[in-house]
């Protein structure tokens, strides 16, 4: 994909999408290079040493609202880390896979600085999140939840490492309350709860989640989340990629092919179901006209909720809820699901 030595590169709305390396970064491979990236995706690449990304000789790149998914590797299925000490910033990684670290690998005293990231759906046989060998991670306001391998379905910590975690959600830990040691130092504020994502491949947080406004502020090195919207709503900063925007308009459209944020037509959510999963209190749900299923299972409904308004009737571009037209802009909720 890229390749950067002695350089420092500044990248803005990049993709890297299929590429291939016999060795080292599939997408991008850094030596002794510091490129910032902001808003970059990186998606089905492939190497030896880290599938999306790979760090070595004293790089040191930052990451702003970065996404890596379905990059394989052998170490590090997004991201491999070798001496390297690289800055993530609201960074989501899932479905990631690796021998050694299924999202991240960290190794030859690497020193990244992890905020503000959600690993989840990330497979390996050891360290399905991460997978740290004689490094110093650094792990804040971030959830690593729903990662799988034989060893250490989210943590392996192995050599002279030194793993220390606050402030964040990790699915087995115990949090602070009751830490495992194996995952590393316990830093304080850490939770073993599940974060209720909308689904396993949307990764931002339903209104009821234990992950909002539980994060330190103090540790905030972006004001824009994943989806450019501002980081800091409510009384604290949410954990993981994803800051909980206040309640408001929320578009459905199930022809959208923007990023499913729902907080505009262009990035509408097209699945109703996911909609309402994703609402709360004080929401008002706006649905572009067509046919909307809850789901592939004949069994599935549409879970409606309370203080949550559904209006539908809209074309997809209407600034007011007065524009829309039920006759013109028809929307039919079906359970013509399969066969009977």
């Amino acid at each position: 994909g890229m390749y950067n030595e002695f350089s420092d590169p500044l990248l803005n709305n990049v993709a890297f999408i299929g590429n291939r390396s016999g060795y080292f970064g599939g997408g991008m491979y850094n030596f002794q290079s510091d490129p910032q990236l902001t808003n970059t995706i990186f998606q089905a690449n492939q190497a030896l040493y880290g599938g999306g990304m790979q760090n070595s000789a004293l790089s040191t790149p930052i990451l702003y609202r970065a996404r890596f998914s379905e990059n394989s590797a052998d170490f590090g299925g997004a991201m491999a880390n070798l001496g390297a000490s690289p800055t993530l910033v609201s960074v989501e990684m899932r479905q990631n896979s690796a021998q050694q670290g299924g999202a991240i690998h960290n190794s030859y005293s690497s020193s990244p600085l992890l905020r503000n990231l959600t690993l989840s759906g990330n497979n390996a046989q050891q360290g399905g999140g991460l997978y740290n060998d004689t490094s110093t991670p650094e792990v804040v306001n971030s959830i690593l939840w729903g990662n799988t391998a034989t060893t250490g379905p989210n943590i392996v910590n192995t050599g002279v490492t030194v793993t220390t975690l606050r402030h964040s959600m990790i699915e087995g830990s115990g949090g602070s309350a009751a830490w495992n040691t194996t995952f590393g130092l316990d830093g304080g504020a850490n939770l073993d709860a599940d974060p209720r994502f909308v689904t396993s491949t949307n990764l931002r947080l339903q209104a009821a989640s234990p992950a909002l406004d539980v994060g330190d502020a103090s540790e905030l090195l972006d004001p824009l989340d994943l989806d450019d919207q501002p980081r800091l709503v409510g009384v604290a900063v949410d954990l993981g990629a994803y800051e909980r925007q206040a309640s408001g308009l929320r578009f459905v459209n199930h022809a959208a092919t923007g990023t499913g944020t729902g907080y505009s037509w262009a990035n509408a959510i097209p699945s109703l179901s996911e909609a309402l999963t994703f609402a709360g209190a004080g929401d008002e749900l706006w649905v572009a006209t067509g046919t909307y299923t809850p789901g592939s299972d004949r069994t599935a409904t549409f879970q409606l909720k309370s203080e949550v308004e559904i209006y539908g009737g809209f074309a997809g571009t209407e600034d007011a809820r007065e524009d829309r037209d039920w006759t013109q802009n028809p929307v039919v909720l079906s359970g013509d699901i399969g066969d009977p």
